[in-house]
């Protein structure tokens, strides 16, 4: 079954992003907590809460940009929806009138097609990226010091636990970049469509006043 799965994702890894958008590559895969905060110079341990907490900013700041471009992402697919909704009503529309000419008419419909297929893509991987994820902060526990721990051990110790949890949730912040990124590579196919069947229809109208 593993080599199955393997074979499929190797063939998969081979389809242009312009027909499937899609990962490539082997996934990146969930951090384990094998960091280790060993030290007892107090300045030392100081400095690095320091540059911890200018990492976990950054992080946190990389998030609110990701959300918020998965939003826009949500609210300019939804629109694009609601076009190929009408786009499918006025195809099937220019398929019934036997006044019109086959050719444009089947293309217009294949162009419709593959925009749906691709604004799904986008759909699906935007919402994927909006889902909720399962960040790690340090729990109220373990703020508490353990039996006679000194304040140098105590620092080492939740200095050690907030690392763990600032590379798992870096690890899942960039889950939700790779899904933005698919999104990205769909609404791009699905505006290349549009393109195209705005020309056909402008095509199919010319046709018809000839």
């Amino acid at each position: 079954m593993a080599g199955f799965k393997h074979h499929l994702k190797r063939w998969c890894d081979k389809v242009p992003d312009w027909i499937w958008p899609h990962l490539t590559g082997e996934p990146e895969p969930a951090p384990d907590e094998q960091l280790s905060v060993e030290t007892d110079d107090k300045a030392l341990l100081e400095a690095m809460e320091h540059v911890l907490e200018r990492r976990i900013s950054q992080v946190d700041e990389r998030l609110r940009n990701v959300e918020t471009k998965l939003v826009a992402l949500l609210t300019l697919t939804s629109i694009l929806s609601a076009a190929v909704t009408a786009s499918f009503a006025t195809a099937s529309t220019m398929e019934i009138q036997n006044d019109f000419p086959s050719p444009p008419v089947s293309i217009t419909l294949v162009l419709v097609f593959y925009l749906a297929i691709n604004l799904l893509r986008s759909l699906w991987a935007t919402v994927s990226g909006l889902m909720r994820r399962g960040y790690k902060q340090l729990p109220y526990e373990d703020i508490i010091p353990e039996g006679k721990e000194d304040p140098i051990n105590y620092k080492a110790r939740i200095l050690n636990q907030r690392l763990n949890h600032a590379k798992w949730n870096d690890w899942v912040l960039n889950q939700k970049v790779s899904k933005m990124a698919v999104a990205h590579v769909a609404l791009r196919n699905a505006l290349s469509a549009t393109g195209g069947v705005i020309l056909m229809a402008l095509v199919t109208a010319l046709l018809k006043l000839l």
